[in-house]
């Protein structure tokens, strides 16, 4: 009897458990991530400036610019089926996410926040003109940007022919306006912002800047000892140390390649519009760049 009261007390468990909601919800599905760059109000927020994906009320993931406003965010599946939108810093950003995908890497992903307390009460510098890179007309739709060190100022898409209409903010300071062309850096600025200005013929052509020019910044500060650069074309390294003189085999820095980069010192420097950390530990004093 006594072990037939056991098992009747043990069936009336499993019943009981069986009974309560499970505590344990199932795993998340693999995220959506996004990795791009984020404007705050028209300028590169701070590093460490929060990003926020939301349905509604419902927090999806977050994550820190890192520099030059770069983030990589993962979005959890939208329990409304989107679509998701943004927030940088606190202010909602203009994109919105509507096609979430599960396990979907998404790069070049753009965010632009701007809040209304601090939308531009004047009309832009407009400049009207065409852009070369390398010599020949670039592909429709890249991009033109104009800035201040590391605040963009604005942004533009070329179109037939490499033709552009760029609206430039005020520069910060009265600081003078460089521009990039597919990353690519111009050999024009513009020194002479003015208010409401429709500024037609305003070319903008690639500059080939030598080594010694791009890097000037760790030069003066007598923070360089060498750089290296490989041609993935010829298959061969190249180098340049300001104590070599003539004698260096890399002349000039081109846009999107990689360089090896090694300094005396940690520092932070703008190389390129774009400030830059090079770090020397334990005497370990290389550093990668992309320019």
């Amino acid at each position: 009897m006594a072990r037939a009261n056991r098992i009747l007390a043990l069936l009336a468990l499993v019943v009981l458990l069986c009974a309560q909601p499970l505590t344990v919800e199932a795993q998340e599905s693999v995220p959506h991530v996004l990795i791009g760059t984020a404007t705050l109000n028209g300028a590169t927020p701070p590093v460490d400036t929060e990003i926020v994906a939301v349905e509604g009320s419902t927090r999806l993931g977050s994550a820190m610019t890192m520099a030059d406003g770069r983030f990589s965010l993962q979005v959890m599946r939208p329990p409304g089926g989107g679509p998701v939108t943004f927030m940088v810093g606190g202010v909602y950003a203009s994109e919105r996410l509507t096609d979430w995908t599960i396990g979907r890497i998404q790069p070049g992903f753009r965010l632009t926040a701007t809040d209304s307390a601090s939308t531009p009460r004047e009309p832009p510098h407009v400049l009207l003109g065409v852009a070369t890179l390398y010599g020949a007309v670039p592909p429709i739709g890249t991009e033109i940007v104009a800035m201040v060190g590391s605040a963009k100022l604005g942004s533009a898409l070329t179109r037939a022919g490499g033709k552009f209409t760029l609206q430039v903010s005020r520069p910060p300071s009265g600081g003078v306006v460089t521009f990039k062309v597919g990353g690519v850096s111009a050999s024009e600025s513009l020194a002479n912002w003015e208010f409401g200005k429709i500024q037609p013929g305003f070319n903008l052509t690639f500059r080939n800047i030598t080594v010694a020019d791009a890097l000037d910044p760790l030069i003066s500060a007598n923070n360089l000892v060498s750089v290296w650069h490989f041609d993935n074309r010829v298959k061969a390294w190249y180098f340049y140390s300001p104590a070599l003189g003539d004698n260096s085999t890399l002349t000039s820095m081109m846009a999107n390649e990689i360089y090896l980069i090694q300094v005396k010192y940690d520092t932070d420097v703008v190389l390129n519009g774009t400030t830059q950390r090079f770090t020397c530990m334990g005497g370990n004093c290389w550093n990668y760049i992309t320019w």
